[in-house]
């Protein structure tokens, strides 16, 4: 199963994190379509990202990618706010279990695995956020994650699915101990 998203593909998890020195120039040219829109943001004087949107196919989001230290930081693919209904629950879950089944193929059993066999979709349904289908490897030091959940709050809820490799999560910090970023 491949996810076209700016000119990407699953393959693009198998890039080592800090494998490279990257130049913005080369990040854009690698990674990042350059007949399509993208958004710079800067973190600090050697750290920012680029993300990008596509909907090349029929899951469609945004790429997102971090650069740290001029080496690549982290990257993943998220997808749109997509409304809880019986299509995107079959086409969300589908992608999910399809990307975890590639990616235990290449790197072995997940380290941790969730999965939650639920209607989640049903009418008149209170909904709380939380994980429907979820996985994550430890490859070399470095987290690959998948994770389909419902989102949101007050209310309004959709689900979400992200396919992420990290080592250093979310800004400036690094994990906690404690946090294993499952």
């Amino acid at each position: 199963m491949n996810i076209n998203v700016s000119g990407q593909s699953l393959a693009l998890f198998d890039t080592k994190l800090y494998s490279e020195k990257i130049t913005f120039c080369d990040l854009l040219n690698k990674y990042v379509n350059m007949q399509k829109e993208f958004k710079y943001y800067t973190f600090g004087s050697s750290f920012y990202g680029v993300s990008s949107y596509d909907n090349d196919s029929n899951i469609f989001g945004n790429w997102s990618f971090v650069v740290r230290r001029d080496s690549l930081n982290q990257y993943g693919f998220s997808s749109l706010e997509l409304p809880i209904t019986a299509e995107w629950y079959r086409k969300l879950s589908y992608f999910a279990d399809s990307t975890i089944k590639i990616f235990t193929v290449k790197f072995g059993k997940p380290l941790k695995e969730t999965f939650v066999k639920t209607n989640v979709y049903q009418k008149g349904k209170k909904y709380f956020p939380s994980a429907v289908r979820k996985a994550m490897w430890l490859i070399d030091g470095q987290k690959l994650k998948v994770d389909f959940s419902i989102e949101g709050e007050h209310n309004e809820y959709f689900y979400l699915l992200k396919v992420e490799r990290f080592k250093y999560y979310y800004g400036n910090t690094k994990l906690p101990k404690w946090w294993d970023g499952y």
